[in-house]
This record gives C-alpha cells, structure tokens and sequence, in this order.
C-alpha cells in the first residue's frame, strides 16, 4: 500500500526534478505518478525514479490500461456506486493501494484501489454471489418499506376521517376561551411580560382558530396515537401533516363560518 502526502512547501528545482506536465509527455498521469512516485516538494518529481519505474512491465501494463481512457484508481464512493458494500470492500479487497492525505494533519484522507484488481475480484464468483444476495436484500427491504408505507397511510386516512371539531355555542364565548387559553399559553411559556390585551381582529381569530384545533378538536390525540403506533416510521409525520392537517383546517374554517354567521344574525 502506498501512502501520497500533497505537499504545501517549494522548493527549488534541480535538473532531476520535472513538473507532472513534463511526465504526463511521456505517458504519465497524475493517478500514475502519484502511486509510483514519491514527490520531491512543491509539485516537483524526481524523473531519474521515473525513469526506473518506466522500465517496469506493471508501469507499462498500467500506462496501456489508463491511456484506453480507463480510471487508474477508485475510491470507496465509487465502489460503493458499483455496488460494493463496506463489508465486500474489506472481504474481497482488504487495504486501499494507495492512501491520500490532503492535508498534513491527515483529517482529509482518500482510500484509493487499483481499477484492475477491483475489476479482477467483480469477476469472481464470490463478488456476483453477494453482489446478487445485496439485490435481493434491497428488494425485500424496498417491499417492506413500500408495505409499511400503505399501512401507515391507511392508518393516517381512518384518523383523518375521526376527527371532530366541537366549537363553543357562539363567537363571544369561542373568542373569551381563546384570549383566556392564549393568557395560560404566555405564562407556560414563560413570556410573563405579554398579554392579549389590544390584540387585533386578525390576531384575535387566529387564536380562535388555534383554540379550535388544538382545545375543541381530537387533533392532538389523534397525531399522539399515530406517533406512538408508528415511532421511527420515516416520513410518517409528513403524511398525518398532508393528510389530517388540511382535514382539521377545513373543520375549523367551517366551524368560525357557522360562528360568525351566527353571530351576525
């Protein structure tokens, strides 16, 4: 395993130092240079070691490799993309060829693997065995998720159709409730300096509505009883919010339409 240090310093060039553009003249690449080549400071490399690495059948097999447009090395984001698992990584590949700091306190590190043996080991029998066992865990997870995700949704509809708004018998009467109910919620919450006093007509109904939904309805119930049957269920917030959310709002409008023309009369 090879470990590759970027280096931040310079330092001056000498003539058995070449810059990688110098390397990438000769069939070079920077994935190639940095798995066979040490750097010898501020972006320079030491061509005599070139040189030598050059006369090698695995530099040559790898210049070949690499010139027909093939990724040198992979990392685990790309196996992953492949369908490797961090369990398949260790089993079939064990340590990275090639280890990247990106920074001299090594808190940015890349593992890197040569594309040909991560090709060698896909065309073995053990990789397609588990590759294949992988896809049919993802299946019958997806088919778990997908069952859940009905019942949950069954689940949220049957409470949307129980809930129930049961308003006070008249505008006066909802909205002494609401200013009363918004008091107890200040000092709850600790805002001792605030009251309802001088509220807006606005204000004033959007308390009521509040009042309605939360104190006259079975709407906190109901999203208890869901949170509780279904806890860790992921997304099952979003559909009682897109399901009994709107339900619960299209109870409370109608309940102040009946109020306020009552009160009209």
């Amino acid at each position: 395993m090879h470990t590759y240090k970027e280096e931040r310093h310079t330092m001056a060039k000498n003539p058995n130092h070449v810059r990688i553009e110098e390397l990438e003249s000769r069939g070079w690449t920077r994935e190639l240079a940095r798995y066979y080549l040490p750097r010898a400071g501020g972006g320079w490399y030491d061509l005599a070691a070139a040189l030598e690495v050059e006369k090698t059948p695995q530099w040559q097999e790898d210049k070949a490799y690499t010139g027909a447009g093939n990724s040198f090395t992979f990392m685990k984001s790309d196996l992953k993309e492949r369908g490797w698992s961090p369990a398949m990584i260790r089993d079939l590949l064990g340590d990275p060829d090639l280890v990247v700091d990106h920074n001299q306190a090594g808190t940015r590190v890349a593992h890197l693997f040569r594309a040909v043996r991560v090709e060698a080991a896909e065309a073995t029998p053990e990789f397609k065995e588990r590759i294949a066992k992988a896809g049919a865990r993802a299946k019958r997870g997806k088919a778990a998720a997908e069952d859940r995700s009905q019942e949950v949704h069954a689940a949220v509809q049957e409470r949307a159709a129980r809930l129930r708004v049961d308003p006070p018998s008249d505008l006066a009467t909802l909205r002494e409730l609401a200013l009363a109910h918004q008091e107890d919620l200040y000092l709850v919450r600790g805002e001792f300096g605030r009251d309802v006093a001088g509220a807006d007509a606005e204000t004033v109904d959007r308390w009521c509505g509040n009042y309605l939904r939360h104190v006259c309805s079975n709407y906190d119930a109901l999203l208890a009883e869901v949170s509780s049957a279904f806890r860790g269920v992921p997304g099952v917030n979003d559909v009682y919010a897109n399901v009994v959310r709107p339900r619960v709002d299209e109870l409370v409008e109608s309940a102040m339409r009946e109020l306020r023309a009552t009160h009209s009369q």
